[in-house]
């Protein structure tokens, strides 16, 4: 058993407890409820399920999220068992029902996602404040040059904007967990830790419902991350039926959301998009797959030969997005602008992506895969060269 308890200092709140410590600092320290616990319960539970240890949290919770904190533990033991235990978890103390206003509470990274989350939702009337996560990804400098990137963008979309930095994706690494699977947690605890009085919280799925199963499993999911609920709050999962390629022609619409786009992987370059790490490289293709043309947001526009090569297809990720990439350019007719898609298509229907884990859960079939992948573009698109194999879909 572990006991964990919560300690305050300023505007930052730690999660104590059995040798280690998780550290939220606040923009807004006002935004989180005295006492309440709940989002160290979702913040601490990867560590009881990675150690076996049944869990005490000793603050105010209610019985909904214990429940949805031991079945949770249940579902990623049961795909991951070399992993993860299945663990109990209780709050000492009873938590008051509280009080809510109509406005939702949204994380916002600043990427693609994001951004289509929040201007979709604030075209269907919806209120909402936005909260960011400064974690291991950004330096200092470089988080404070996020923030004023997609200061426009907060200021047109939100009531408020707020960030939260912590350190929880260093904890989890020195327990030997990955982000691909724990992300949802951290994602969760900020949005709880920072829910006052916001009726809901909401993330963009990072995948369609459809691209769930290739990836699978990722840290937020459309079965894990219904668990994510108290008796007055929860995390809504948004966007499971739009793929990546699809968000971009809403966001490209308007200037101030393409301008304060961010989701270079290159340390050196953020908050910017270099234009040449794999995923603005993808992204640069998707916008000509989308759209015929690619914005100036990044350093490097150009597509020149062998721009597909560092595109790693033994990564179910990238699988899923390639497949994204080349429907969208087939189904627009934008397939001539894009150097070297016929490769593309070639080494992904070729492709055999690496298993989730080490232990080969769920290992696929490369021939299998590649099938289905070229399957689902003929489907979409009716290209030709794999009729052949179409008959899978029907």
């Amino acid at each position: 058993m572990i006991d964990f308890r919560l300690e305050k200092k300023g505007d930052a709140i730690s999660v104590v407890g059995g040798g280690h410590e998780i550290v939220f600092e606040m923009s807004d320290a006002c935004s989180s409820i005295e006492n309440d616990a709940i989002f160290a319960a979702w913040a601490v539970l990867p560590i009881g399920m990675r150690l076996n240890r049944r869990l005490i949290i000793d603050g105010f919770g209610d019985d909904v999220a214990a429940a949805n904190a031991t079945s949770l533990s249940r579902t990623w033991s049961t795909w991951l068992p070399a992993r993860f235990s299945p663990v109990d978890l209780e709050f000492k103390h009873q938590a008051a029902p509280r009080s809510t206003s109509d406005v939702d509470l949204v994380l916002y990274s600043g990427g693609v996602d994001s951004c289509y989350n929040i201007m979709r939702r604030h075209r269907a009337g919806k209120r909402q404040a936005i909260v960011t996560m400064h974690g291991s990804g950004f330096e200092d400098e470089a988080f404070k040059t996020l923030v004023a990137k997609t200061a426009g963008f907060a200021e047109a979309y939100a009531t408020k904007r707020m960030t939260v930095r912590t350190d929880i994706r260093r904890v989890y690494r020195d327990l030997g967990m990955t982000s691909d699977v724990t992300h949802g947690f951290a994602l969760a605890a900020t949005l709880f830790l920072m829910r006052s009085n916001y009726c809901s919280g909401s993330i963009s799925a990072d995948y369609s419902r459809t691209q769930e199963f290739l990836v699978f499993p990722w840290g937020t999911n459309s079965v894990t991350n219904a668990f994510f609920e108290s008796t007055d709050f929860r995390m809504e999962t948004r966007d499971l039926d739009v793929t990546r390629a699809e968000k971009l022609e809403l966001i490209s619409g308007d200037e101030i959301a393409l301008r304060s786009l961010s989701f270079c992987t290159d340390r050196a370059a953020r908050p910017h998009n270099c234009g040449r790490c794999t995923k603005c490289v993808r992204t640069k293709a998707m916008f000509l797959a989308a759209l015929g043309d690619i914005p100036d947001i990044f350093i490097d526009r150009t597509m020149g030969c062998g721009i597909f090569d560092s595109i790693n297809l033994a990564r179910r990720s990238e699988v899923a997005f390639a497949v994204d990439l080349i429907a969208m350019a087939r189904q627009r007719g934008t397939a001539n602008l894009i150097p070297e898609l016929d490769n593309l298509e070639r080494r992904v229907r070729n492709s055999d992506p690496s298993p989730p884990g080490k232990r080969g859960i769920l290992k696929r079939s490369g021939k299998f895969l590649g099938a289905l992948v070229g399957a689902i573009v003929h489907k979409l698109t009716g290209s030709p060269g794999v009729d052949a194999i179409a008959p899978l879909l029907a």
